[in-house]
């Protein structure tokens, strides 16, 4: 492992600077994921921190060099080496460590500020130790808990309980856990995105108090209100211009539930004398099965758009009336928020979500969604007709969901948020101490 003692280093942090550690970065790879850093970024530069973002030895294994670029005004550095995948896990990451700390020799950061998973958290408290420099570990989701999603999908396991009693749950799902709560007590602060990720935190003994909230959110400039649909890709898609349009805009993974959105919109089709289409925008693993459940059951007035770049998104969702986020019931959507929502509220769509307890966290702080009962595709005809037979009702969401976002879901104010937290280590924005 890696040969880095603590408090050995020799650096002298600049106050104001904050080095990012990550699996993956935009603009290499595109994902809620690095766009949140991305977003978070720029928005920590507008109040006066230094930002730079360091991911992943392997992300990019064609680089023969340690390099950095800046992409609207965020320095990104790139790593040299094959990803994990191709070599063992303690040769990977002691490089990984080596060369994050001599991109902290270059940057000199006052604060190393670490994202899910586990392996950042490790790499940055090695070069935190090693320095004297302070660690925080933003905890974005649980990736065990996504791995049993799909595993109970692929097996058609429903409940663990009886597994777990006879035999315990896999090594790989308990192994990761155990990791990620190390992780997290090795840190000197926590962030996560919601109440309910918070309080999943704390049962496993983290103190509350060193846990702070930094929700999803939006850039408000990039994603404003629409008020027409866009046109032109309603010919693409030869979706009749008087047709009330109902979306899906995220990856096509197992437990976001769209068989649930296919379902329950071919039973909204013979209850309602409205033209109605459903566009799914995306993809992902699971993509061919939904497709081939929609061909069995009808095959008709959906739409897959496939993958669709970021920066084209914002037309895509001119083509919606209803955004739909469908999760299933399962212990990862239960405690994980997903990044699309914030955007369709601020573009001024209706947004109907199922009720697992993270969206359901969403829907009340905002006053502006409709709940089904997530997994019941009976539950969302019967809100997506009540929306259809009422447009005044869909305007009401629209007009609250786009008012929430800007008063309280913008990178700008989650700047504040970020702020406060670095602060309680005298990491202050540079422009303050001027």
């Amino acid at each position: 492992m890696t040969k880095l003692r603590p408090n050995e280093g020799k650096l002298d942090p600049l106050s104001g600077r904050v080095l990012h550690i990550v699996g993956k970065a935009f603009p290499k790879t595109e994902s809620g994921y690095t766009l949140r850093t991305h977003y978070t970024a720029r928005a920590l530069q507008d109040v006066g921190f230094e930002v730079s973002v360091v991911s992943q030895v392997g992300e990019n294994p064609e680089r023969d060099q340690l390099r950095s670029e800046t992409l609207e005004n965020v320095t990104y550095y790139t790593l040299v080496g094959s990803s994990r995948s191709n070599r063992s896990y303690h040769d990977w990451l002691d490089e990984n460590i080596e060369q994050v700390r001599e991109v902290v020799v270059r940057a000199r950061p006052a604060l190393l500020h670490a994202h899910s998973d586990f392996f950042n958290a490790i790499t940055a408290q090695a070069v935190g130790n090693h320095f004297g420099i302070p660690v925080i570990y933003e905890s974005r989701g649980f990736w065990e808990e996504s791995w049993l999603s799909r595993i109970s999908e692929r097996y058609g396991i429903e409940d663990w309980t009886e597994i777990e009693r006879q035999w315990g749950l896999p090594d790989a799902y308990t192994l990761r856990r155990a990791r990620e709560i190390e992780a997290r007590r090795r840190s000197a602060h926590v962030i996560t995105l919601a109440h309910v990720m918070k309080g999943h935190i704390a049962q496993f003994g983290y103190p509350s108090s060193h846990i702070s909230i930094v929700p999803n959110a939006v850039s408000t400039e990039s994603f404003p209100v629409l008020s027409d649909g866009i046109e032109e890709l309603r010919r693409v898609f030869k979706i009749p211009g008087q047709s009330i349009t109902i979306g899906y805009i995220s990856s096509v993974v197992e437990y976001e539930g769209i068989d649930t959105l296919i379902r329950a919109f071919y039973d909204l089709k013979e209850r309602t004398f409205e033209e109605v289409r459903l566009v799914v925008v995306g993809d992902g693993p699971h993509l061919p099965v939904i497709k081939a459940l929609n061909a069995q059951l009808g095959n008709g007035g959906v739409v897959f758009t496939g993958r669709v770049p970021h920066e084209e998104i914002l037309r895509y969702y001119g083509l919606i009336d209803i955004f739909v986020v469908p999760r299933r019931p399962s212990p990862v959507c239960d405690l994980v928020t997903p990044l699309k929502p914030f955007e369709a509220f601020s573009t001024g769509r209706a947004v109907v979500m199922s009720d697992v307890g993270a969206l359901k966290e969403i829907a009340q702080d905002s006053g502006a969604a409709a709940l089904f009962t997530a997994g019941d595709k009976d539950s969302l005809s019967d809100v997506l007709l009540g929306l259809i037979e009422n447009e005044d009702q869909r305007a009401v969401l629209r007009r609250a969901g786009a008012e929430w976002v800007r008063a309280e879901r913008t990178w700008a104010s989650n700047a504040k948020r970020y702020s406060a937290v670095y602060s309680s280590f005298g990491v202050l924005p540079i422009t303050s101490m001027l």
